[in-house]
C-alpha cells in the first residue's frame, strides 16, 4: 500500500518540476506548490509514515506536582523534526525532561508515543533546536547519550541539558513533584565533550588559544556566573573565529 504512495508523490514532483515554465510565475511558486503535494502525501500514508515508530506513551500519576516537560509546557506544540533521516513539519510534540524523550501525537490525534532516541537525529520546538548525541561513552566519557539543546554550532558547538528529577517533599504530605536539577553545559570540540562549569574550565578547554580567549573575557566584561549559556556561546563564537 505504502508503494502506492510513494508513485504518486514521484508523479506529484514530476508534474511540478514539468510545468514550471507554464504555470508557476517563479520559484516560489513552484516551492508552494511542492509544499502542498509534500502535505498531501504525509496526510495520506497515515500510519505507514516511518515518523510513527515508538511505543506508546503513558501520562504521569496526577499527584505527582508540577510536570516532566521542558519549560514546564505540557501542551502539544507543532514542530519539526528530523526522525530517521527524513524531516516532517508541523508535528505535534512535546519534550518530556524526566524522561529525556520526544512524545508525539499519532495521526489519529488520540493516542500519544515516544520517538526512539537512536532513530531521533535534532528537532525544532518552542524557538530552541535540539540535538541527539549519540557517543562511544568509553572514548568520550565527557557526556551522556541524549537530547540536548544546540545554542551554538560553529566548529565548536555548545549543548545544554534541563534535567528534572522527582523529589519526595518533606514537610506536609510528602506529596511527589517534578525538580528542576542544575543544567549541564557542555562544549564540543574537534570531536571531544567537555563540561563547562566555570571560566577555567573554558580556558582549559581552549588552552590552545587560552591567552586570546582570557584577553576577550576581559575586554568584554564577560561575567560567566551571571548567564553561562550567553558568555560560552560569545566565548566559542570568538574562538571559532581564532581558529580560521
Amino acid at each position: 500500500m505504502i508503494l502506492k504512495y510513494f508513485f504518486v508523490f514521484y508523479l506529484c514532483l514530476i508534474f511540478c518540476a514539468g510545468s514550471k515554465a507554464q504555470t508557476l510565475p517563479s520559484d516560489t511558486g513552484q516551492a508552494l506548490v511542492i509544499n502542498n503535494y509534500t502535505k498531501f502525501y504525509f496526510e495520506e500514508i497515515n500510519d505507514n509514515s516511518r515518523l510513527y515508530n515508538g511505543p506508546e506513551y503513558f501520562e504521569y500519576d496526577p499527584k505527582i506536582k508540577g510536570n516532566a516537560y521542558y519549560n514546564d509546557v505540557n501542551t502539544w506544540k507543532l514542530g519539526t523534526i528530523c526522525y530517521d533521516d527524513i524531516i516532517y513539519n508541523n508535528v505535534p510534540m512535546m519534550y518530556d525532561v524526566y524522561k529525556d524523550c520526544v512524545v508525539a501525537l499519532y495521526y489519529n490525534k488520540v493516542f500519544s508515543y515516544i520517538l526512539l532516541n537512536d532513530k531521533l537525529n535534532y528537532f525544532n520546538l518552542s524557538g530552541h533546536h535540539f540535538v541527539s548525541v549519540h557517543v562511544d561513552s568509553l572514548s568520550n566519557p565527557g557526556i551522556r547519550n541524549g537530547i540536548y539543546d544546540q545554542l551554538y554550532r560553529g566548529k565548536t558547538e555548545v549543548l545544554v541539558k534541563r534535567p528534572k528529577t522527582i523529589q519526595i517533599s518533606t514537610t506536609g504530605n510528602l506529596e511527589n513533584y517534578f525538580s528542576q536539577e542544575k543544567k549541564e553545559i557542555y562544549l564540543k570540540k574537534e570531536g571531544a565533550y567537555y563540561n563547562i562549569n566555570s571560566v577555567s574550565s573554558i580556558l582549559k578547554t581552549l588552552q590552545d588559544k587560552k591567552k586570546q580567549v582570557q584577553l576577550f573575557i576581559s575586554d568584554n566584561h564577560i561575567k560567566y556566573k551571571t548567564d553561562p549559556e550567553r558568555a560560552l556561546v560569545k566565548i566559542a563564537s570568538y574562538y571559532d573565529q581564532l581558529a580560521n
